[in-house]
């Protein structure tokens, strides 16, 4: 139960209020005044007017009125039937001994309870008012705080009204509220024997509860229907915030693909350049070796050349030195044995001379062998160079070259690296 602080009109002191916990609203509630029915009263009220069917009945509602906010709380937790009250087409007469029955039984059952409205069955009911209902109202229940009730038999509508200004005012909605209410379900159950229309005990605690259970399972199934709908509710939103940040994505990754793209085309461009500028350099470079070399073989056969023409001049000028001069031969026999003898002594010198020659050229060629063999030793002394291309490191370059990691070192001190990571594409090194 809820709890809240009001206080009573014309009092001082202030009270709790107990708002019911489980309630079931009927039609729009005033909210100036709020009309509150137990379910076990509400149950019995039927039944005097199931039998209101063939003759009109009467009964009275007990439970009590307190204020909160302006607002008038009226709460009917019991009913008692008013018997041998004459119920007229033109007159209701509520006698003493009826009073007399009525206190007795709220005493007995009812004992904490005040009498807040009354209940008339009746056919044939016509109108919001009428004046021997309206006579009846303030001769027996006079006051703002009590109520009118009324069920069309035919209709099986239920109707609330409060007296005000000399005639009834309807209201347009009220609350069935469920508790234990064991007041209510002795007072049934010692007056289903006066009921003409027997109800057994079992089927009005069926119905009760039956009713009860049956509108807990309502607001469960209501629940439920609201649960599922905000389950699909949230789960549409949420697939289509995820569509709608999918599309967002691949929007903004295709922008970011084509950029890339482009990106990745300039490096690539860049790239192609860079290797076709490096190639270029290294075609240079051993063309330009290539073209040296040649310069120096050309060179070199154009000084052995020379030296063959120098070494067959010096060869030519010492044959014309030791030339054999020709003499003509006159006198006799004597003479010419002298002669002879004189030509004998230069055939000597003449093959002495030769020999000198032969020897020059062995000489000549010697050096020339010389030259050749030191040649090919020069050129392998000649600085070798390598250039560095993209991915190499010098451990690499040592493998691919020397068949060992060794000559890092070497190449380190030659190039003055200190550092043997730090190498760039394009670099020339010095090799061991």
């Amino acid at each position: 139960m809820i709890e809240i602080i009001y206080s009573k009109e014309n009092e001082k002191n202030e009270e709790y209020l107990r708002v019911p916990k489980n309630i079931r609203q009927i039609g729009i509630p005033d909210e100036t005044r709020k009309i509150y029915v137990e379910d076990y009263a509400i149950t019995f009220i039927n039944q005097l007017a199931s039998k209101g069917t063939k003759e009109p009945k009467a009964a009275v509602l007990v439970g009590y009125t307190t204020y909160n906010n302006s607002c008038e709380y009226i709460f009917i937790s019991g009913v008692v039937e008013a018997e041998e009250v004459k119920i007229r087409k033109n007159n209701i007469e509520f006698l003493e001994k009826t009073w007399t029955c009525i206190y007795n039984k709220i005493k007995k059952y009812f004992p904490n309870q005040d009498i807040v409205g009354w209940f008339l069955s009746e056919l044939a009911f016509n109108g919001e008012s009428s004046d021997h209902i309206i006579k009846a109202h303030i001769d027996n229940f006079a006051g703002s705080d009590k109520v009118f009730m009324k069920i069309d038999p035919i209709e099986n509508e239920e109707i609330f009204y409060v007296f005000q200004n000399g005639h009834f005012i309807r209201q347009m909605g009220y609350y069935i509220y469920y508790e234990k209410n064991e007041e209510m379900q002795e007072y049934m159950v010692q007056s289903k024997e006066n009921i003409k229309e027997e109800q057994p005990l079992e089927q009005v605690e069926d119905h009760a509860a039956k009713s009860f259970r049956s509108i807990i399972q309502e607001r469960k199934d209501e629940k439920h229907e609201k649960k599922i709908a905000t389950f699909m509710y949230t789960t549409s939103s949420f697939f289509i915030m995820i569509v709608i940040a999918i599309g967002i994505t691949m929007m903004n990754n295709y922008d970011k693909i084509k950029s890339m793209e482009q990106t990745l085309n300039s490096i690539s461009r860049a790239v192609n350049q860079e290797d076709e500028k490096i190639a270029t350099d290294w075609f240079a470079k051993n063309q330009n070796q290539e073209d040296d070399n040649t310069k120096e073989i050309a060179s070199d056969e154009s000084a052995q050349e020379n030296d063959d023409t120098n070494a067959s001049a010096q060869a030519a000028e010492a044959m014309n030195q030791t030339a054999i001069p020709v003499e003509n031969v006159n006198g006799d026999v004597q003479k010419q044995e002298t002669s002879e003898q004189n030509t004998a002594g230069t055939v000597t010198e003449i093959n002495s001379s030769e020999e000198e020659m032969q020897k020059t050229l062995e000489e000549s060629n010697q050096e020339e062998a010389a030259q050749e063999s030191a040649s090919p030793k020069e050129e392998a002394t000649e600085p070798k160079y390598y250039t560095v291309q993209k991915g190499d490191t010098l451990a690499k370059i040592s493998m691919n070259l020397y068949n060992t990691k060794d000559k890092v070192k070497e190449i380190c001190e030659l190039n003055n690296i200190e550092n043997d990571n730090k190498i760039q594409a394009g670099q020339s090194l010095l090799l061991p």
